[in-house]
C-alpha cells in the first residue's frame, strides 16, 4: 500500500481553509442529484492503478463484504458494486479481470485500487502503481444511482466534525466515517443528497484546489 506520502491523504482543517470551503458552498455550488450521464466517464476508466493489502485484509469493504487481499477484487469510485472489469497495463498489456466490491482510490489521477492478488497478476506489487485502462465487461443496472462527495482524510474526529458542521448549517446532509478502507487512524466526511452533476463536480474541483481530498462517489 503506497498512500502515506500522498499530499491529499491528510488535510489540515484550520483557519482560512475551512472558511474557503464554506465560501465555496455559499457561492452557488449547491447540491443537486447527479444524472445518469455520470455513470461511466472517461476519467473513471483511464489513469493510475494502485493496490491495497495489509492492514486492510479482513476489514469490511464498502459493500459490506470482508476484504480478502487474495481474491480478484478492486475498489472503484463510480462503477456499481458487482461490476466485472478488465484492467490492462498501458506499458506491457498485462491484464486481469476483477470484481468491484469497494470504493476508492481517493487520490488524484488514480482510477482503481486492486487487491494484492490482482496487483500480483499484472506485476505491480513492487512498483506499487502503474498506468492502466479499465474496461467494464459487466455492470449491474441501477436505474436511479445516488451520489455523494467524500472529503478526507482528517487526522481526528473533532477536525472532521468541524468541517461537517459548516455543511450542516447550510442544510446539507453529511456524516463522519472512518477513513478509506476502514482506516480508523483517519476520518472522512460524506456529503450526501447530491443533485446536479456539473455543480457537484465544480465543488469537488474547488475543494481539491484548496487542498482537500474530495471525490464524487457512487453511494451504493
Amino acid at each position: 500500500m503506497n498512500t502515506k506520502n500522498n499530499p491529499l491523504y491528510v488535510v489540515p482543517l484550520r483557519g482560512l481553509i475551512i472558511c474557503l470551503a464554506f465560501s465555496i458552498l455559499l457561492s452557488g455550488c449547491g447540491f443537486l442529484p447527479a444524472p445518469r450521464s455520470y455513470d461511466i466517464q472517461g476519467d473513471d476508466l483511464h489513469g493510475i492503478a494502485s493496490w491495497y493489502g495489509n492492514p486492510y485484509h479482513g476489514r469490511k469493504t464498502a459493500n459490506g463484504e470482508t476484504y480478502d487481499m487474495h481474491a480478484l477484487t478492486a475498489a472503484h469510485r463510480t462503477l456499481p458494486f458487482g461490476s466485472i472489469v478488465r484492467v490492462r497495463r498501458s506499458d506491457d498489456g498485462r491484464e486481469v479481470q476483477v470484481r468491484i466490491n469497494d470504493r476508492g482510490p481517493f487520490f488524484i489521477n488514480r482510477v482503481i485500487d486492486l487487491s494484492r492478488e490482482a496487483a500480483r497478476r499484472i506485476g505491480i506489487l513492487r512498483k506499487g502503481t502503474t498506468e492502466v485502462s479499465v474496461e467494464p465487461l459487466y455492470t449491474p443496472r441501477e436505474p436511479n444511482p445516488k451520489w455523494m462527495i467524500l472529503v478526507g482524510g482528517f487526522m481526528g474526529k473533532p477536525e472532521a466534525q468541524e468541517f461537517a458542521d459548516y455543511f450542516h448549517r447550510n442544510g446539507t446532509i453529511s456524516e463522519i466515517r472512518p477513513g478509506w478502507h476502514g482506516n480508523y487512524e483517519h476520518y472522512h466526511v460524506q456529503i450526501k443528497g447530491l443533485t446536479g452533476e456539473r455543480k457537484a463536480k465544480r465543488l469537488v474541483e474547488k475543494l481539491q484546489r484548496n487542498g482537500y481530498g474530495a471525490f464524487i462517489v457512487r453511494a451504493k
